[in-house]
């Protein structure tokens, strides 16, 4: 642990060996800010090769569509639902995934109230936590 920390320990008068320090703070900015920028700009990279994205939601579950695929989820998938001033946020029962459903996409103010009714029927509102506030 203290050889990763840049300290070389053998000799009574231990000194600072900057190599392995800088080495370790590279590591650390990469791991914590370079690599998650990386795996988001491929995941927005893939996103817009897959082109729009047209999401349904209907008394079955919510279907996800693009030219290239066809997702359907059951609402049994769902554990519940949150909604932001911009967002509806359906999570799911194991909670690993999220659907995003933004209310620009809507055309009419009515779109969401009509969401917000499917919603209701099939999902209970999540409550924020303490952390989230």
């Amino acid at each position: 642990m203290l050889l990763a920390l840049g300290l070389r320990i053998d000799h009574p008068g231990a000194e600072l060996d900057l190599g392995p320090l800088m080495f370790g703070s590279i590591l650390l900015v990469f791991f914590l800010v370079i690599a998650p920028r990386m795996r988001a700009r491929q995941a927005h990279q893939h996103s817009q090769a897959q082109g729009p994205r047209y999401i349904t939601v209907d008394a079955s579950g919510v279907t996800a569509a693009t030219q290239h695929e066809h997702q359907w989820t059951a609402w049994a998938k769902f554990s519940r639902y949150l909604e932001t001033p911009n967002l509806f946020v359906l999570l799911s029962a194991d909670q690993k995934c999220m659907t995003f459903l933004p209310k620009r996409a809507f055309h009419q103010p009515e779109d969401a109230d009509r969401l917000r009714q499917i919603l209701h029927l099939h999902l209970p509102l999540a409550t924020p936590t303490a952390s989230a506030r």
